[in-house]
């Protein structure tokens, strides 16, 4: 059964080698001592991803269209933007930890009103917003280093923030993120600053 609280009701369904393109909001993280990224859905009990994956459903008895596995994206930039807004309760520009990804959804999909959820993901562009300190353009992120002794730095992983060249403090350049999120065969994954 497809959660309808964040894409509507399902339409229909298809099995598609050619991805449809989605958008969605993500956090991303990098491991603190391998420095690889991975990427974080804003919803919660949502566990980390890699830039490319496929969704594993926990279920002993997994039929597709009866449950909520997957990977939800919406239709339009738009809607993504008007969620991320409504989730954090600030306007855009909204707050530095959190994009919008562009992602190229596959596989088994189900098609709703406002987006889908699909067995395969592929995140082939991230948009950042402001600088988290000083709130001018980010042209680069900052990494935020996760309270010692919390849940994610138990789990060894730091937060990116979008920043400006003056206020970063550890910087990942957006070639860098560029090039650690790209996989061979594909299209590199975009990276803008809203």
């Amino acid at each position: 059964m497809t959660n309808t609280r964040f894409i509507g009701r399902p339409q229909t369904s298809s099995d598609s080698l050619t991805p449809v393109v989605g958008y969605k909001m993500l956090g991303l993280l990098r491991h603190s001592q391998t420095g690889t990224l991975s990427v974080l859905p804003v919803h919660r009990n949502s566990q980390s991803f890699q830039f490319s994956d496929v969704s594993v459903c926990e279920r002993k008895r997994h039929e597709f269209d009866r449950c909520s596995c997957g990977f939800y994206a919406y239709k339009t930039i738009d809607e993504a933007r008007h969620h991320l807004t409504a989730s954090t309760g600030q306007p855009l520009p909204y707050r530095s930890s959190v994009f919008v990804a562009e992602v190229a959804l596959s596989g088994r999909t189900v098609i709703a009103e406002h987006g889908y959820r699909a067995e395969h993901q592929r995140v082939t562009g991230l948009e950042a917003g402001p600088c988290f300190r000083c709130g001018h353009a980010g042209t680069c992120f900052n990494v935020l280093k996760s309270p010692k002794y919390s849940f994610m730095s138990i789990m060894m992983f730091d937060q990116l923030q979008a920043s400006c060249s003056e206020c970063v403090q550890d910087e990942v350049t957006a070639g860098e993120l560029e090039l650690q999120a790209s996989y061979e065969g594909y299209k590199p994954v975009s990276v803008s600053f809203r």
